[in-house]
């Protein structure tokens, strides 16, 4: 029907359109969306935003196929950055399947040992998840292979693709696989860079949270301790907020409650309650399930406060659901979480009245 329309003005006008010109008119009108597209989809991942820049990723994809064909630059790049973009936004078969198409793209366009080919690889790497690290750290080491084949040893590029191997791999449950990968980093840019560079100072953090994953707390309190040391307490930096809850973590599991105190506090002015809502527990004990519920889910709610050096105190019983027995060990484990506790007038407060519940399901 439109069609039909734009046919008839264009009669009128006296300016009857000739193929060729409406093949132009069609490439100019991809063009300007697929330019629309891409440019909504560079301001939404630079916000952040992935979820909303979904949809412009894979439309930009889409019309740059359209426009350029598969044997270019372009569409390379972009099934690169639809992948990452499915990745980031937990569509894992996607950013697979996609991630698989850059990668085979990639080759065809810059060759199979090319430089360029350690983009898609170490995404494509990232986005294979925990249930198969073998699978993943072959991608990484592929991808390792090509840098050393064209970047000099003392490269901060070798660096950053172990770091970022390393994170991955941890964050997702594969922490023997990460092992090599934090080690190669931290020692490079210990080697290569001042105490207080940050790329030293996110690569000690994740030192010491390998050495928390492999149950080695005294192991990785240095490593947190020496982020301090460089960083201070002046500021919210992430990398303090991160080595100050750490650190609780370690003290509480070598049980040195007393250590753990001045970081809680330290958290609590650092990073103060947004109201009279407690934040998450910094440090929190799993509650064991009974054998006396036979089988059954539910949940145990506790009342508590949280006193001026983060200790649960005064934890009472106020609800179960599903078994009157999970109250027992719902309240003993409370009773040995730390929070960081209310700041008033620049000094840590008790604060009663917070409450938690504690879930109990049955182990697949």
């Amino acid at each position: 029907m439109f069609r039909a329309i734009y046919l008839t003005i264009a009669l009128l006008l006296g300016a009857p359109a000739t193929a060729a010109e409406e093949a132009t008119n069609d490439s100019a009108a991809a063009k300007a969306e697929f330019a629309d597209a891409y440019k909504t989809y560079k301001r939404l991942t630079d916000e952040g935003k992935y979820e909303e820049a979904l949809p412009y990723a894979e439309r930009a994809y889409q019309l740059g196929t359209q426009i350029y064909g598969e044997g270019h630059t372009n569409t390379a790049a972009l099934a690169l950055n639809l992948g990452e973009t499915y990745g980031k936004t937990g569509h894992r078969k996607e950013a697979i399947r996609t991630l698989d198409k850059a990668i085979e793209l990639y080759q065809r366009v810059y060759g199979n040992g090319s430089r360029e080919l350690i983009d898609p690889l170490m995404a494509r790497a990232d986005a294979t998840g925990g249930w198969d690290g073998k699978a993943r750290t072959a991608l990484y080491e592929q991808a390792l292979e090509i840098a050393h084949k064209h970047f000099k040893p003392n490269d901060f590029t070798l660096a950053h693709l172990n770091l970022e191997a390393a994170i991955h791999l941890l964050r997702d449950g594969n922490v023997q696989e990460s092992k090599a990968y934090i080690e190669a980093a931290y020692s490079q840019y210990r080697k290569q860079t001042p105490a207080n560079d940050p790329r030293l100072l996110i690569a000690t953090l994740w030192m010491g949270k390998y050495q928390l994953a492999i149950a080695k707390p005294r192991a990785a309190e240095p490593y947190f301790n020496q982020v301090l040391g460089v960083l201070g307490d002046g500021e919210a930096n992430p990398l303090v907020l991160a080595s100050h809850v750490l650190l609780v973590n370690v003290y509480e599991q070598v049980g040195e409650s007393e250590k753990a105190t001045p970081h809680c506090v330290a958290l609590g002015k650092l990073d103060p309650w947004k109201d009279a809502t407690p934040p998450p527990p910094l440090y929190q004990t799993e509650a064991e399930y009974p054998a006396e519920a036979k089988g059954r889910e539910g949940f145990a709610s506790i009342e508590f406060t949280i006193d001026a050096s983060g200790y649960v105190r005064d934890a009472r019983l106020i609800e179960t659901q599903g078994d009157e027995a999970f109250g027992p060990p719902g309240l003993a484990a409370v009773q040995a979480w730390r929070y960081a506790p209310r700041f008033v007038e620049n000094q840590p407060v008790d604060t009663a009245g917070a409450q938690a519940k504690v879930d109990f399901k049955l182990t697949p």
